[in-house]
């Protein structure tokens, strides 16, 4: 990536800028009652297109919002089929552990019963960190045709992943940071968060955008 400064900047260059915040900011609110998100997803991708693409003032328009929800709720779907292995594995932790809590067990069954759960624990942890380190990659295959199946062709997104994977951990790490600075809209103040939710999704599928970019270089260059 050639331009990290540019994710946290861009936005404040289009003349618009305060009326999409806010619009943004509205659909982050509706997101509590889970309308918001597809939405919110949507208008995402649609902005990592404009970034790969490379143009100039990236940040869409509000239009079509029924297409960016279409858009936000396929690219959901893939989210939720790559997530589905820690519903599968939390729900007989979540039993076990109650077992563990509520009946009065031997220490022996006890403590076996505890290794199981941490190590159940460990699973979901140790999978959950992998799919974060793959998810750029899936937004990318993803914005490219708009297909869940693109999202979802793990072959490739392991290919690339093993190309750019310094970019990639740099991405993590700065969207962990900034998922730190968007909670500071709570100390603003309560309604803060809906605009600083809104300002950090921005900047990392701008961050995306940059990796589908590096991405693209990568495609062309020889063997």
């Amino acid at each position: 990536m050639k331009n990290i400064p540019e994710a946290f900047t861009f936005i404040f260059k289009d003349p618009n800028w305060i009326a999409k915040i806010a619009i943004g900011a509205f659909f982050v609110f509706l997101s509590i009652f889970l309308i918001g998100i597809p939405v919110i997803y949507g208008y995402s991708i649609t902005l990592l297109q404009r970034v790969q693409r490379g143009e100039q003032k990236p940040l869409p328009e509000w239009k079509d919002v029924g297409i960016l929800f279409i858009l936000g709720l396929k690219y959901l779907v893939i989210l939720f089929i790559f997530y589905l292995p820690v519903t599968i594995i939390s729900l007989p932790m979540i039993i076990l552990m109650f077992i563990l809590l509520t009946q009065g067990l031997a220490p022996l069954a006890f403590i076996e019963g505890s290794i199981i759960v941490m190590s159940l624990i460990s699973i979901i942890v140790l999978y959950s960190l992998f799919i974060s380190l793959l998810t750029p990659i899936i937004a990318v295959k993803f914005a490219e045709r708009e297909r869940i199946g693109d999202g979802l062709q793990i072959s490739k997104i392991l290919r690339s992943f093993k190309f750019i994977w310094q970019d990639v951990l740099i991405i993590v790490a700065l969207c962990y940071a900034c998922d730190i600075l968007a909670s500071l809209g709570l100390i603003v103040l309560i309604f803060g968060v809906f605009f600083t939710s809104f300002y950090v999704t921005l900047v990392r599928f701008h961050l995306y955008g940059q990796i589908s970019r590096d991405i693209q270089e990568l495609s062309v260059m020889p063997i």
